[in-house]
């Protein structure tokens, strides 16, 4: 009889200890992704990263699955690696957002050496793709450029103004390629200058049918002292040139630009209109994206090369359209060429 009875509460004892355990196993594998968001929350380039952040928990209000912390690179890339040690030393992350080409450049072998996996938005030159380990919402610049040199090409004469970074000089290199000839200028600036008047005498004196403007909120001043000399060229620009002050900019209607065919129908842009009182773009977009694609996609594991392979070679419909990852997690997509009109914008019909 005692022996009968010590066999039932070791068994008992068994069984509450596998139960445990597998409790604990079922929780520990329902831990969340800790995710490092390195956007520019305060810099120059601040609106873009404040709407990818404002995005991206509006995608985290709707799982469970992911835990996000934000820093702020101030748009720097010093400030950024900065934030990435610090990213590094809490440890406990498995995947590190960076925002801009020459952050998502200039951190991209540390992130891998560290073994993160890099998630890059806002970055349409990127020079590591090879390294396969950073899945990038953003489409690259040669795909886009493909949409602007056609309206461009009707032009005889271009002129060209671009930030003296990774993604103005990217631009600037490929549409001195594809236009060849009909480039008759091409000047660089830096992105914290606010008087344009010298450059834009330097455009006014070639007479170009054309300005393109590689640009982000800077483009308000040169649309703004273009049109105070009296330069009649049409103007164009790609994704960053929309900003918020150049809708409300006057002398800036009727630009152009290239610009992902946003999928508009999708109920995350009237939430986003309604929570923060103004329309979406691009970058919201891309944040947005990165949570619920990484929600799905997570349930096939939480490591970071699992989740890496996760993306490869696959299609994802979000805000962006149908988005097609290659065999190095680069998304592609659709453009359109957008024009400003009444402070806002909408698709050229052509």
């Amino acid at each position: 009889m005692k022996t009968a009875l010590q066999f039932i509460v070791l068994s008992f004892t068994a069984l509450v200890f596998l139960s445990g355990s597998g409790v604990q196993s079922a929780h520990a594998s329902e831990d969340p992704i800790r995710v490092a968001a390195l956007l520019d929350l305060s810099g120059h380039y601040s609106q873009f990263g404040l709407e990818t952040k404002q995005a991206m928990e509006l995608g985290l209000s709707e799982t469970k699955k992911i835990d996000v912390r934000f820093f702020d690179t101030k748009g720097d890339l010093k400030t950024a690696e900065q934030k990435l040690n610090e990213v590094i030393q809490q440890g406990g992350y498995t995947v590190v957002v960076t925002l801009a080409s020459w952050i998502s450049n200039g951190l991209a072998a540390k992130i891998k050496s560290n073994h993160l996996l890099q998630m890059a938005v806002g970055s349409a030159v990127f020079d590591h793709a090879d390294q396969k380990n950073c899945v990038r919402f953003t489409g690259d610049v040669g795909r886009e450029i493909q949409y602007l040199t056609n309206y461009l090409q009707s032009y005889n004469k271009v002129a060209v103004m671009y930030f003296n970074n990774d993604y103005g000089i990217s631009w600037n290199n490929a549409l001195k390629s594809t236009l060849g000839s009909k480039l008759v200028k091409s000047i660089a600036y830096t992105d914290t200058d606010v008087d344009f008047t010298h450059p834009l005498n330097e455009v006014k004196a070639v007479h170009p049918d054309a300005l393109a403007l590689i640009s982000t909120r800077e483009a308000v001043q040169i649309a703004k002292q273009a049109s105070k000399i009296r330069i009649q060229s049409r103007m164009f620009g790609t994704r960053p040139t929309l900003t918020a002050p150049l809708l409300a900019e006057p002398t800036a209607r009727g630009l152009m630009f290239s610009y992902p065919d946003l999928n508009e129908t999708l109920p995350i842009f009237a939430s986003f209109k309604r929570k923060y009182g103004y329309r979406m773009s691009a970058f919201g977009a891309e944040g947005y994206d990165l949570i619920k694609s990484l929600d799905r996609f997570c349930r096939h594991g939480k490591k970071n090369k699992v989740l890496f392979a996760n993306y490869q070679n696959r299609t994802y419909d979000g805000a962006l359209g149908r988005i097609t990852f290659n065999e190095n997690a680069q998304a592609d997509y659709d453009y359109t060429i957008c024009v400003l009109q009444n402070g806002t914008w909408g698709k050229m019909k052509r």
